[in-house]
């Protein structure tokens, strides 16, 4: 990955429904290949935003993943459409039901039950506008239009 050392692992603070994240962002190709392989742990409330270009069908699996994770899929307005649970190095691939997903959010196992997001809750992107900006990114390139201040 060829991006600043700081920015590999940087978070952004970014809300699903009024719970605070700290997420870092994938928004790359290599970055979303990468996503959290390797790690071996998470903190509460820490995870990664998957952001892609045009909302499209999903299928996450674990390859080279150690921690169970809790993969949700939101739509390109941010509603939490699909949540699953991903086991570690599982290659089977967790394919969505809807084919127009354009956000992915993977925590730790559980962590979105013992938070209270449910399906439905709406991922805040002006805050993923903002993050996105602040990782050096454009947000009209993920079709998203960023608000006049």
């Amino acid at each position: 990955l060829n991006l600043p050392n700081e920015e590999s692992n940087k978070q952004y603070q970014i809300k699903i429904a009024d719970i605070s994240l700290s997420l870092e962002l994938a928004r790359l190709p290599k970055q979303r290949e990468l996503g959290l392989m390797h790690r071996e742990r998470l903190n509460e409330k820490e995870g990664m935003l998957f952001i892609f270009e045009n909302p499209q069908p999903q299928r996450f699996w674990m390859k080279n993943t150690r921690i169970p994770l809790d993969i949700g899929y939101f739509s390109e307005d941010g509603r939490l459409k699909e949540l699953y649970q991903g086991r570690p190095f599982d290659l089977t691939g967790l394919a969505s039901q809807s084919n127009s997903l354009q956000f992915v959010v993977e925590l730790g196992a559980g962590e979105f039950a013992r938070l209270g997001i449910k399906l439905g809750d709406r991922l805040d992107l002006e805050m993923v506008i903002d993050a996105i900006i602040a990782s050096g990114g454009n947000p009209t390139d993920y079709n998203l239009i960023p608000p006049r201040r």
